[in-house]
């Protein structure tokens, strides 16, 4: 594939490039949002808020589970651990119900979801899903629910098994750094390829990369509203690139791949861990990389006004054209931080846990428009382990809320 003119593309977009960019209003392009064939896991037959987003949709589509029967389990839980998480701001359990007793349509037809915002339930309902609420902004972490830090809400009703899916913007906590905190897996986009009515980008919260990939499949798309999201490159098949592949029993990548290693990036246990693996899959190469002169600029408080936006085009230029990304095809990154700065993709997703237990999570950033390449490693590295399946326990009884009797009409908090 050639990068070339997606790279242009987006330079140009942020002023580093001469060149205008093209500005069109296309129909919301149809692309493949369900995987052809899901590999049950014994758990999401037993209970049907264990099924993945793409069990789940499995499900449904054979007839082995109705979307009123998955409505109520995951409304039950709510009940009965909500009061101590505190991930919903708000719970729709009769507009859920009302829903799900509806005939299903469109890509994510009877799956129930969280929506960070206003923008992610619309975008969500459109493609059939039932939002069962909108998320706390800060609420409890999964892992640690009676830890006086705090969390977003849509991460945390993810992993607590509240809803099997979820979206998230920075306004609503945030979309890497929750699922890092809570064995996550999310894709924050390029710039431009899923925007919250021009506010902020959105992107998946989710419980493996398949589901990322569902979720981005309907989140990405043109709003004539907003120039920022017309005129781009086609979306890719992202369910495609997330579906890993095997030859001779080996985990490959459709493509040769070199993923950037840089200096400072963690070498905790679990970190070395996760890099002899991913070592290990067919077609991952592994560079050791140095970051541009001034990348620390985009880490600090130095983020605003026409300085920080020279800064952040010159760091573009040296990136995509001369520097790390021009010998690689994807980076390893100790923060978020810079990337979500320049505009640029990543992918955040589980590899282990610490001493206390806690959720180790990394960030793997790509070129702009390249959600694809990140699903495809993210989705290999998880085929070869098992981190990104494991959960957390529910509270003990003891650790619960006083129970306030079955949900029946919106909550607010």
């Amino acid at each position: 594939m050639n990068r070339e003119p997606a790279r242009r593309l987006f330079l140009a977009r942020n002023g580093v490039a001469a060149g205008p960019a093209p500005v069109a209003v296309p129909a919301r392009p149809r692309v493949a949002v369900l995987p052809a064939s899901v590999r049950l896991r014994p758990e999401a037959l037993e209970d049907p808020a264990e099924a993945t987003l793409a069990e789940a949709a499995w499900l449904i589509r054979e007839g082995l589970l109705t979307p009123a029967s998955l409505v109520a389990a995951y409304l039950a839980r709510i009940d009965a651990h909500d009061n101590l998480y505190q991930a919903y701001a708000e719970v729709l359990a009769d507009e859920a119900r009302a829903a799900a007793a509806r005939p299903a349509e469109g890509p994510l037809a009877g799956l129930p979801m969280v929506a960070g915002d206003s923008f992610a339930a619309e975008r969500l309902r459109a493609a059939g899903a039932i939002v069962l609420g909108t998320a706390s902004t800060t609420t409890a972490n999964a892992w640690a629910p009676i830890n006086p830090a705090r969390d977003a809400g849509t991460a945390c009703a993810v992993a607590a098994r509240l809803a099997v899916a979820g979206v998230g913007t920075a306004r609503t906590g945030g979309v890497l750094p929750p699922a890092l905190r809570q064995n996550l897996t999310a894709i924050r986009p390029t710039m431009g390829r899923s925007l919250a009515h021009g506010r902020d980008v959105a992107g998946p919260l989710a419980r493996d990369a398949m589901d990322a990939a569902m979720v981005l499949s309907v989140l990405a798309g043109p709003d004539p509203h907003d120039p920022r999201t017309l005129g781009l490159p086609p979306l890719p098949d992202l369910v495609r690139a997330a579906t890993p592949i095997r030859r001779a029993k080996r985990v490959r990548l459709r493509r040769p791949t070199w993923i950037g290693v840089p200096a400072d990036y963690p070498r905790t246990p679990a970190h070395k861990e996760f890099l002899a693996t991913l070592e290990r899959i067919g077609g991952v190469r592994l560079r050791e990389v140095a970051y541009p002169q001034g990348w620390d600029l985009l880490s600090g408080p130095f983020t605003d006004g026409r300085p920080a936006e020279r800064a952040k085009a010159h760091l573009l230029r040296e990136l995509l054209l001369e520097g790390a990304l021009e010998s690689c095809d994807l980076l390893l990154q100790p923060g978020p931080t810079p990337f979500a700065a320049l505009g640029l993709p990543e992918a955040a997703f589980p590899i282990g846990f610490d001493a206390t237990g806690m959720p180790v999570g990394t960030i793997l950033g790509g070129g702009p428009y390249e959600e694809d390449r990140l699903l495809e490693v993210v989705a290999a590295y998880q085929a070869e382990t098992s981190w990104h399946l494991r959960r957390p326990a529910d509270p003990p009884q003891i650790m619960r809320a006083p129970a306030r009797g079955p949900l029946t009409a919106v909550r607010s908090a």
